[in-house]
C-alpha cells in the first residue's frame, strides 16, 4: 500500500482477500490528497456501490480535487467494473482492467465514452502508457487493447472501434471469443486514416473475412506495426497491401498451420521493393514452416532489415540461409531458433556482422560447440544475447557463453 501526503500523485493499493479494507484505505488516502493522478488497485472485494448496477451518486468516495486531477486509473480485481468512478473522474485519461472473466464487458465497452469523454487509453490486461503522442488533435482514444477477455467477440467491440476510428493510432484485439465480422467491416467501410500499430488474430476462415481484412490494411495508410498471428487462410490477398505501406515498419506473423509457401513468397518479394528497402525494420515468421530459401533470400534484399525470426521450419537450407546473411550487411538481431539447416558454418558467418546485438540458435540440431566458441570469440564487441541451447551444446559451455556475455 502506498502512504498518503498532501503532495502524493500516485495511489498504490493491493490488498488481497479483503473484505472491503480497499475502500477505507482509499478513502483515507484521498481525505489527504488534493492532486492524485494516478490510482492503483489491486483487490478481491469492491463495494456493489462502484459496479456498473449502481448509480453514479451512489458513490460516498471523498473525491474532492481528485475529480478533476485524476487522469490514469488500473483497476486490478476480479470485482465488477467501477462505473460510478468513472463518471466522478470526466478528465480519466488512461483505463486499465485487469481479469478474464469481466462481467458486461459489451456494457463496459458502450458506455466508455459517456463515461470518460477525455480517455485516450483503453487496456485490458495491458498496462497503460503515460502518455501518447498523438498524431491527431481529435478527442477520442488513440490505443484500444484488449486481451484475455473470455466474454468478448469483436460484435462487443466493434460499436467502439467504429466512434473511435478516426482517432486510434494503436489497436490490439487478441483472444477474443467469438468473431462475428462486424469488427473489420466498420474498418473496411471507414477507414483508419491514423492506425499505426495493428495487432489482430484472425478466427473467420472464408473469403468475406479475407475481403474485409484486405480492404481493412488499404484503409489504413499510416501502419507501422502489424501483427497477425494464426494468420494461413487467403495469407497472400490479405498481405498484399502491406507492400503499398510506405511507413511499414514491422510484420509479425506466426502460427501457421497451411503450406502456403507461395504466398509467402510473393509477400516476400513484394516487401523487398524499393518503398520499403528504407523503412522495414523488423520481420517475424514463428512456427512457419513453409519458409522457403527464395522467400528468405528476398527478404535479404531489404536494406533497412534489422531484425529477424524464423523459427521452426525445417523448409530451409544451410545454403539460403547463408545466403540470406551475407545479404544483410546491418543485421542485428536473429532468431533461427528450431531450423535444423543451422549449422557451425552458419554460426561462422554470422560472427562477421559488425552489428549483431543478439542471436537465438536455441533448439538446432546440427550445431556444436565448435560452432558457438567460434561466434563467441569473433563476434562483434557488441553482442548481449547468444541462446545456443541445443542438444549438442554442452551445459558448461552454456554457463560459460552466459558468464562471457554478462562481463560486456
Amino acid at each position: 500500500m502506498g502512504s498518503a501526503r498532501d503532495s502524493l500523485r500516485v495511489i498504490d493499493i493491493s490488498l488481497e482477500n479483503d473484505t472491503g479494507k480497499a475502500v477505507n484505505v482509499l478513502e483515507a488516502a484521498l481525505a489527504r490528497c488534493s492532486c492524485v493522478t494516478h490510482i492503483r488497485l489491486t483487490s478481491d472485494h469492491v463495494p456493489a456501490a462502484w459496479s456498473l448496477r449502481a448509480p453514479a451518486r451512489s458513490l460516498q468516495l471523498p473525491l474532492g480535487n481528485v475529480q478533476s486531477s485524476l487522469t490514469h486509473l488500473t483497476w486490478s480485481t476480479l470485482a465488477n467494473f467501477p462505473d460510478a468512478l468513472l463518471v466522478a473522474c470526466p478528465n480519466l485519461r488512461a483505463l486499465s482492467v485487469a481479469g478474464t472473466n469481466m462481467e458486461n464487458a459489451r456494457r463496459l465497452f458502450e458506455r466508455i465514452t459517456v463515461c470518460c469523454p477525455a480517455l485516450e487509453q483503453l487496456h485490458c490486461n495491458h498496462p497503460v502508457e503515460e502518455s501518447i503522442c498523438a498524431t491527431s488533435t481529435r478527442p477520442g482514444l488513440r490505443s484500444l487493447i484488449i486481451k484475455g477477455l473470455d466474454r468478448v467477440s469483436d460484435g462487443d467491440i466493434a460499436t467502439l472501434t467504429a466512434r473511435h476510428l478516426q482517432t486510434l493510432e494503436t489497436l490490439i484485439i487478441d483472444d477474443a471469443a467469438e468473431e462475428s465480422g462486424s469488427f473489420w467491416t466498420h474498418i473496411a467501410a471507414l477507414g483508419a486514416e491514423n492506425l499505426r500499430n495493428l495487432t489482430y488474430r484472425p478466427r473467420r476462415r472464408d473469403n468475406d473475412s479475407v475481403q474485409e481484412i484486405y480492404t481493412a490494411i488499404r484503409r489504413s495508410p499510416r501502419l507501422v506495426s502489424v501483427k497477425m498471428p494464426f494468420l494461413d487462410w487467403g495469407i497472400e490477398q490479405v498481405l498484399q497491401p502491406l507492400s503499398e505501406l510506405a511507413d511499414l515498419r514491422e510484420l509479425v506473423l506466426y502460427g501457421c498451420t497451411y503450406q502456403v509457401s507461395n504466398g509467402i513468397q510473393r509477400v516476400a518479394e513484394d516487401l523487398s521493393t524499393l518503398k520499403h528497402t528504407s523503412s522495414l525494420e523488423n520481420l517475424e515468421f514463428c512456427n512457419y514452416p513453409c519458409i522457403t530459401d527464395t522467400a528468405l533470400i528476398s527478404m535479404g534484399k531489404i536494406r533497412a532489415l534489422r531484425s529477424i525470426a524464423v523459427t521452426d521450419c525445417n523448409s530451409l537450407t544451410t545454403q539460403g540461409i547463408l545466403e540470406f546473411i551475407r545479404r544483410t550487411e546491418d543485421i542485428e538481431n536473429i532468431n533461427l531458433s528450431k531450423c535444423f539447416a543451422v549449422t557451425n558454418e552458419v554460426l561462422v558467418e554470422l560472427a562477421k556482422k559488425k552489428n549483431l546485438k543478439t542471436v537465438n540458435v536455441s533448439g538446432c540440431h546440427n550445431i556444436s560447440d565448435y560452432g558457438v566458441r567460434y561466434l563467441l570469440a569473433n563476434a562483434c564487441s557488441g553482442l548481449q544475447s547468444f541462446n545456443a541451447e541445443a542438444p549438442a551444446i554442452s551445459n558448461t559451455l552454456i554457463k560459460q557463453v552466459q558468464h562471457a556475455l554478462s562481463r560486456q
